[in-house]
């Protein structure tokens, strides 16, 4: 590669070859040192040239490194110009948008992504949720691709929020109990604080990679990825106790994942489950965040639907965001001896 002779450019172009060897920080920080006044000509000189989308895909992922989130923007805009169903930047949109205050354009973009791609499971399901629409529940495809891609980060990111929901669920099982199920185990955080007390302990989860960091923690006896629901629906009076953190924050409507909670619950078995509340009297809603809160007595309610009994509810944190406590509730309920 010749240098073009625009310092931004040829940083710009540096940075993508160090990237692409595997030194992604070096590059940006080149980048970040040729950073100027004119750096928009710099990024509009490659983005003029022979990249394609997945090019200028790489090109915001150097320039967010450098700390360059609007021009970042910009190359992930460039990238859908030339293909309007590139997902990938869609993705890396919503995800940089809030970076340099710009939340509001998020509605836009998912309705944009919705459009280009209706069966993509993401893209459907955030553009409800900002376009504040209502859904019984998340589609099994977008919590599994979430959560996917989430995995790797799922612990350190949960410590920076200062998340309880593990330890609140792990409190509310009093005593030593045979078998349990941790419904949405994800990383294996609920299972780690209850091993000790349960004979036997099953973790479900609908994501792969978070069934694989499940298992290296070597504290289930067997891990099943699938659906929470249709798992249970299997497995009539199978478990001592159910254990649902921070799980039914996907789930809209309760009444189904209740009766199927209750129907495998051994006699005497206990469920416990947390729900974030909602700051209104409505059952239930789907916020931007693309996660449903819930009343307070919204998951009471479906476990009394059920059957269930000796039903408590309580008021916990379930973890901080931007500086507060969110709000949440405890739920347990046993099924008849």
């Amino acid at each position: 590669m010749q240098p073009l002779g625009h310092p931004f450019f040829d940083a710009l172009e540096r940075a993508l070859e160090l990237h692409r060897s595997g030194d992604t920080m070096c590059g940006a920080q080149q980048l970040r040192a040729a950073h100027g006044a004119d750096a928009e000509i710099g990024l509009a000189i490659a983005l003029g040239g022979e990249h394609g989308p997945d090019a200028c895909i790489e090109l915001a992922v150097v320039l967010h490194a450098a700390g360059c989130f609007e021009l970042a923007i910009a190359a992930c805009e460039h990238a859908l110009v030339l293909d309007p169903r590139c997902a990938v930047a869609y993705g890396a949109l919503a995800w940089l948008l809030p970076t340099v205050g710009r939340d509001h354009e998020r509605t836009q973009l998912y309705a944009r992504w919705a459009s280009a791609l209706p069966d993509d499971p993401m893209a459907v399901h955030m553009h409800a949720a900002t376009a504040g629409r209502t859904l019984d529940r998340a589609a099994p495809a977008y919590v599994a691709a979430l959560f996917d891609e989430f995995a790797r980060s799922f612990d350190r990111a949960l410590g920076e929020l200062d998340y309880r929901a593990p330890e609140a669920v792990a409190d509310a099982l009093l005593g030593h109990v045979g078998m349990g199920l941790d419904g949405g185990c994800g990383t294996g955080l609920v299972g780690a604080r209850v091993r000790e007390r349960v004979d036997g302990l099953v973790g479900v989860d609908l994501s792969a990679a978070m069934i694989e960091r499940a298992a290296a923690r070597g504290i289930y006896d067997a891990l099943h990825q699938g659906e929470l629901g249709e798992h249970l629906a299997r497995r009539e009076q199978e478990y001592d106790a159910i254990l649902a953190a921070d799980v039914l924050v996907y789930v809209g409507a309760l009444e189904p994942i209740a009766a199927a909670i209750a129907f495998a619950l051994r006699p005497g078995g206990v469920a416990i489950v947390t729900t974030e509340q909602a700051d209104d009297t409505a059952s239930f809603a789907l916020r931007p965040s693309g996660r449903f809160v819930h009343h307070g007595r919204a998951a009471a309610t479906a476990f009394a639907a059920a059957g269930l009994v000796e039903i408590e509810t309580r008021t916990i944190v379930l973890r901080h965001e931007h500086g507060a406590a969110v709000a949440g509730t405890l739920t347990r309920a046993k099924r008849r001896s």
